[in-house]
């Protein structure tokens, strides 16, 4: 979710870093969903769709599950998109995709309505052995279609090689408190 949330919007602070995210500045909601022992721990679908309303009108979401099918989750996705015309829902497709294995993109990126996000090499000449270009799918990725025959992933982005986001963290004397400030690095 860091990495995602920083390709977003993240911005250079003071001009330190490579690059700004796609939407610098922009504003973010977010659910935490993980703890420390890096399990995650789900609210309701409508709680979690909900998070940033009245504003947000697009969610991303960088976690699923390993179950290649038209979940009941899936289903509350596509029904709240459904129900909201604005709204869009961004999910990962999933790190299960090693061999080449197919069937492996997970709910609830196998809603019907859902983009779900793939992800594959970067055009990097500078690392060839790395910078396969896009048509070559990262190995971990997950693949479809799905359970039911549908064609998932819907769109893939480059995910190896590329700036991320970083937390840097400043002490503010004149207000003694720590502020985080996110940078693409």
């Amino acid at each position: 979710g860091t990495h995602v949330a920083g390709t977003i919007a993240g911005k250079r602070f003071d001009g330190e870093g490579m690059a700004d995210g796609v939407a610098p500045g922009a504003k973010i909601a977010f659910a935490d969903i993980g703890d420390s022992e890096g399990k995650l721990h789900l609210p309701f679908d409508s709680v979690l769709l909900n998070t940033g309303s009245p504003r947000a009108n697009i969610h991303s979401a960088s976690w699923g599950s390993e179950i290649n099918a038209y979940t009941t989750q899936a289903r509350n996705f596509d029904q709240y998109m459904y129900d909201n015309q604005e709204f869009l829902i961004l999910i990962a497709a999933g790190n299960s995709g090693h061999g080449d294995a197919p069937n492996t993109v997970g709910s609830p990126a196998t809603g019907k309505n859902i983009i779900a996000v793939g992800a594959h090499h970067n055009t990097d000449s500078s690392k060839p052995k790395h910078g396969l270009g896009p048509s070559y799918i990262a190995d971990f990725s997950s693949r479809g279609p799905t359970s039911d025959g549908r064609t998932k992933v819907s769109c893939f982005i480059m995910m190896l090689y590329v700036c991320v986001m970083r937390a840097l963290v400043y002490q503010r004397t004149d207000k003694n408190m720590t502020q985080c400030f996110l940078s693409l690095i």
